[in-house]
């Protein structure tokens, strides 16, 4: 039976975040923008990102986590509205995973008929378990692009979508997944993200970003934009599931459609910061230099920034020059772990000392660097943890964070302990996979031990300066810091630095 397909609803869920832990943010979907651009040659395409339209609405959650976006009723308001005949649910991030499925059933609900489909690094990483959701019709594996077209094509013609690769989807007898469908090759092919279908000046009127950051609440909100310029990643890091959704084929945008791109978001924006949300910017060194020196000579008034993580084994001076030159202010570069064990474990593939060198040459030349690391590995020691936090006291990074290690769907280390029994996919609360929420003991520390030195090591690192004093000008209560010092040193009685910070926050917050 032919199906009309003619207005589509391209949604990304509210948003899940740990009290106290995460930034607040509403980051214009990426990934819902390609989709756009790419459909809506063919059909009527609106853009829904809940976490911007109901980005007032937050919610404290029982299980210590916060919820902000639409309402039920605004959804289904706009779904009454717009009339859509099919709603594609955007699920980056596994914590969304009820939120995604909200969104389908309240579709339902409007409408019954409506044809419903999921995509991003979450679906493709557990499709089967979604599909099982009555509110799902398809699941898109992978990239969606040519996918997601064929799908609409088929119905409309009435076709059995059921051979196309890629697809997961159900029928009498049960759920079925198809393997995944080659990725797309030629990225300078696929049209730009269709940023005119969303309000900008909402996004740059909220300033947040993802990345590590103090916030300034008198700065102005920077005319800030993401982008990303590449796809895949050829890497085996244990902990990482992205190429569930990507592949490990890297593949990278042309220099001249970087260009190209930022020179339009300069002409119909006034951006004055691009932000890289790319995993892996710096893989193609070749491709790296000759964009970033292209940038330079052209002199925009734009800076950048790549708060995703860049990998150290693909910096050296001659990179971080082309990078100051052409108008970088600031990177986040991952290196995970300060045990040359915990990383062997992971494989992940970093030289410990180097990027202390890296680091302190990309201070000289002006460029601000963050730093990620994780602690909490499954069967990592305290010896361990300790190795990272002395490397990240070494590295002495603007802002270093500890991530507490969260087992990721589609990940090895993930698949390695659900077959071990520690955890289930059927009955975990994915909600739980959120920054910094989940509760599990799998290192030799407790949960709660993590958090302590998450915690101490945050302020020791953005609110002490170089002489191990505490700042006057707090970002945060003076007894929220007493309470955090005081259970640094139960964890660390022996601690002097503490010990010094402990007095001086008293003195700031009599008890």
């Amino acid at each position: 039976m032919n199906r009309k397909i003619e207005k589509i609803l391209l949604v990304f869920p509210s948003m899940i975040y740990k009290r106290a832990q995460s930034r607040k943010t509403a980051i214009f979907p990426l990934g819902l923008g390609s989709l756009a651009a790419t459909l809506e040659k063919n059909h009527e395409v609106r853009i829904l990102d809940s976490a911007l339209e109901g980005y007032e609405n937050e919610v404290e959650q029982e299980n210590g986590l916060n919820c902000y976006g639409l309402t039920d009723s605004a959804y289904q308001r706009i779904l009454s509205e717009f009339q859509p005949d099919l709603v594609g649910i955007s699920c980056l991030f596994s914590s969304l995973h009820t939120q995604m499925l909200r969104v389908a059933r309240l579709a339902k609900e409007v409408n019954p008929d409506v044809i419903t489909v999921v995509g991003g690094p979450h679906p493709s990483s557990v499709p089967g378990l979604i599909l099982r959701d009555p509110a799902v019709d398809y699941c898109v594996i992978g990239e969606g692009e040519r996918l997601l077209t064929d799908l609409i094509n088929r119905l409309k013609r009435g076709r059995n979508p059921s051979g196309l690769y890629g697809l997961g989807f159900k029928d009498e007898s049960g759920v079925h997944i198809n393997p995944k469908l080659n990725p797309v090759e030629n990225l300078d092919a696929l049209p730009l993200p269709a940023w005119r279908l969303a309000d900008l000046e909402r996004y740059f009127s909220i300033g947040g970003v993802q990345g590590l950051r103090m916030d300034d609440p008198g700065a102005k909100a920077l005319r800030l934009i993401q982008v990303t310029t590449s796809r895949g990643c050829p890497n085996n890091c244990t902990y990482c599931g992205k190429y569930a959704a990507w592949g490990r084929n890297f593949r990278t945008m042309s220099p001249g459609r970087v260009l190209e791109m930022i020179e339009m978001l300069l002409e119909k924006y006034w951006v004055e910061r691009i932000a890289f949300q790319d995993d892996n910017l710096t893989f193609n060194r070749r491709n790296t230099l000759e964009l970033f020196r292209r940038l330079a000579k052209r002199k925009w008034p734009v800076t950048w920034e790549a708060h995703n993580g860049l990998a150290f084994s693909t910096l050296d001076e001659e990179v971080l020059d082309a990078m100051a030159e052409s108008g970088c202010v600031s990177f986040t570069g991952a290196v995970e772990s300060g045990s040359e064990e915990v990383l062997k474990k992971v494989r992940k593939k970093v030289d410990l000392e180097r990027t202390i060198e890296l680091v302190d040459y990309a201070r000289s030349i002006g460029l601000d660097v963050r730093a990620f690391y994780i602690i909490g590995f499954p069967g990592e020691t305290r010896d361990q943890i300790e190795a990272t936090r002395d490397h990240m006291r070494r590295l002495r990074a603007t802002v270093s964070a500890l991530a507490l290690y969260t087992p990721l769907p589609g990940s090895p280390l993930f698949n390695e302990l659900e077959e071990k029994g520690v955890i289930d996919s059927e009955t975990m609360d994915f909600e739980k996979l959120s920054f910094g929420a989940f509760d599990t003991q799998l290192s030799e520390m407790t949960v709660p031990e993590l958090h302590r030195v998450r915690k101490i090591d945050w302020i020791m690192n953005v609110f002490a300066d170089e002489e191990g004093n505490l700042k006057t000008d707090l970002k945060v209560p003076a007894k929220t810091m007493l309470k955090e010092l005081k259970n640094g040193l139960e964890l660390y009685p022996d601690a002097p630095e503490l010990q010094k910070l402990l007095e001086q926050a008293r003195k700031l917050s009599p008890e």
